[in-house]
């Protein structure tokens, strides 16, 4: 559940390049006889608002998971230097 955003985002990213480096587009919308629109889908606006679509969803998972495991490695070990205490922490330290 927890990886769900970020599974959706790996998986439209990776149909998007499919689509974009591959002739499948061309050749699935051929079968299923809707051809008259390669034209426009394959205008690099188009792939490009779908690299998007589905970039932005998968930095943010990425970015997200990494925060809620510095934050677990943060309650685990706990900073224990003083805090702007007027202390000298290299005095402390040697």
């Amino acid at each position: 559940m927890r990886y769900k955003l970020l599974k959706f985002g790996v998986a439209g990213l990776s149909v998007t390049l499919v689509l974009w480096f591959t002739p499948v587009l061309s050749i699935v919308l051929t079968r299923i006889g809707m051809s008259s629109i390669l034209a426009a889908m394959y205008k690099d606006a188009i792939l490009f608002m779908a690299l998007a679509a589905f970039l932005l969803p998968t930095l943010y998972a990425l970015c997200r998971l990494r925060s809620v495991k510095s934050s677990r490695i943060r309650k685990k070990f706990p900073d224990t230097r003083p805090r702007e205490s007027g202390l000298d922490y290299d005095r402390i330290t040697q």
